[in-house]
């Protein structure tokens, strides 16, 4: 089990939500196009001011993207005349000017955390020097940009078998989940995803907020809480994933307190293992060249029978060959020689082959190790011993 505590700080993102916002009052309107805004009102008007306000990401701090002011109201300019529009901030500064449009771009494309003033000022302009501009209206622009609250994660996850429904005695169905405990503030739109390198399932969103039935955005995580479900032997990373719209914002591993989840699941796990008859061998099957058939040549040889799966293993210890005898009417269909960190060393595909089967193992250490085999019966593991 692992503990992942979730403290989040500020950070410039772009996230591309595309949002089409357009709000009218009197004669000004403010757009926006491509931004990583999540929401928009306004205007309001006080102070003689368009007063609009932009809500952005928690880990964001600038609303980014393009937007607009656009003058509302319907005009013409008279011959030789042509419509012209500055975009000052309230300290004076150029921001920016159009002309024969009713709209100006606010540029560079970003705003901080704040609030943003401007003065935008419409005319009908003339080229010539000696034609003044008329100068139509004066608009004050307010753009207050503000954080969402921020998220506050404290989880601890911890990987389990999960079982064949209704099976008795219970046994293992290969497939695993996550069990989940801690809890969550602020977090309706923080989503936990898995990935797998063996991209074996599918790769799934999952909301915090389902973690608890309230489905609130602030709450602890329900008792017996899990998610997720596959059986592939591979490696699994649990990411944390920002969802607004159709902003998708993975958070990086390592920031804001956030660190991945990552377990591996090798052959090992979620196997039913069945406990194999010890003691020296002794056929099972009614033949009586049995003994020589399977060349046992040390009577203190320890040999392995399972009944169910059908085979004999033997010898144990091993030194440089390693024999599976089918019994019965049994077929062997692989055999595999694993260590114990689920790393497959020697195998060999027997395609439903009955009777002695041999694998060499002389490359191998000597220790211990996993022999996974395969038969018609079913996919069965003893642990072996390497001289």
């Amino acid at each position: 089990m692992k503990k992942i505590i979730f403290n989040l700080k500020t950070r410039v993102a772009f996230c591309c939500l595309f949002l089409i916002s357009a709000f009218a009052v009197n004669a000004q309107t403010l757009s926006l196009g491509t931004t990583n805004a999540v929401s928009v009102s306004g205007p309001t008007i006080s102070g003689g001011a368009y007063n609009y306000n932009v809500v952005i990401p928690f880990y964001a701090t600038d609303l980014t993207g393009t937007f607009s002011l656009t003058y509302a109201s319907t005009y013409t300019c008279g011959q030789g005349y042509f419509k012209y529009i500055t975009l000052n901030k309230s300290t004076g500064a150029f921001v920016a000017n159009s002309s024969n449009s009713n709209s100006v771009s606010i540029v560079p494309g970003n705003m901080p955390v704040g609030t943003n003033s401007y003065v935008m000022r419409v005319y009908c302009a003339n080229g010539a020097p000696d034609l003044p501009s008329i100068l139509k209206a004066t608009l004050n622009i307010n753009i207050t940009v503000t954080k969402e609250a921020t998220p506050a994660v404290n989880l601890s996850f911890a990987p389990y078998c999960k079982y064949v429904a209704h099976s008795n005695p219970q046994v293992y169905s290969g497939y695993i989940g996550f069990n989940v405990s801690g809890n969550y503030a602020n977090a309706s739109k923080l989503y936990l995803r898995v990935t797998n390198t063996a991209s074996a399932c599918p790769t799934a969103d999952y909301p915090l907020t389902y973690l608890n039935t309230s489905g609130s955005a602030t709450a602890t995580v329900g008792p017996g809480m899990s998610f997720y479900d596959c059986a592939a032997n591979t490696a699994y990373t649990i990411q944390l994933v920002y969802k607004s719209g159709a902003t998708v914002y993975v958070i990086p591993s390592g920031s804001y307190g956030w660190t991945n989840y990552t377990w591996t699941k090798t052959f090992k796990n979620c196997m039913n293992v069945l406990q194999p008859d010890p003691g020296p061998f002794e056929p099972a099957f009614g033949k009586t060249a049995a003994t020589n058939e399977m060349a046992i040549t040390d009577p203190n040889d320890q040999n392995r029978t399972n009944k169910k799966g059908k085979y004999s293993l033997y010898p144990i210890p091993v030194t440089t060959t390693l024999s599976v005898l089918s019994v019965e009417d049994g077929k062997l269909v692989s055999i595999r020689v694993y260590d114990f960190n689920g790393i497959a060393q020697v195998s060999k595909v027997l395609d439903s082959k009955a009777g002695l089967q041999q694998l060499d193992v002389t490359a191998l250490k000597p220790g211990i190790y996993f022999a996974q085999i395969e038969t018609s019966e079913g996919v069965f593991v003893e642990k072996i011993v390497k001289n």
